[in-house]
């Protein structure tokens, strides 16, 4: 399926690939998870002994960074469903379009 449109600059053509957005936002979406889930199971960060101030100070650190690449990551994921959304509704669309084209005489 290949569908064609303009933009809001006359004379500027965009061709779109349903297909290659379909695997696209897949592959962000596994990228998006494996970031959310990429320290999970890594040994944290050490204090180097018991007992040293450090050690509450990478704690806090450890569990910043987690949160962060978890809520990155799950962007990352919203991201690729996205762009599957946007190619369902291209496909749709031209569907749509076929549809009617269809039914007109020849």
């Amino acid at each position: 399926m290949h569908q064609q449109g303009s933009t809001a600059q006359p004379g500027v053509e965009v061709a779109v690939q349903p297909e290659q957005l379909h695997r696209i936002g897949r592959s962000v979406g596994d990228h998006g998870h494996r970031v959310a889930s990429g320290l999970a199971g890594l040994p944290g960060l050490a204090a180097p002994a018991p007992g040293w101030a450090a050690g509450a100070a990478l704690g806090a650190l450890e569990a910043a960074v987690q949160s962060w690449t978890a809520r990155l990551g799950g962007r990352i994921t919203q991201t690729g469903e996205a762009v599957r959304s946007a190619a369902r509704s291209y496909e749709s669309a031209d569907a749509r379009a076929a549809t009617r084209l269809s039914g007109l005489p020849r």
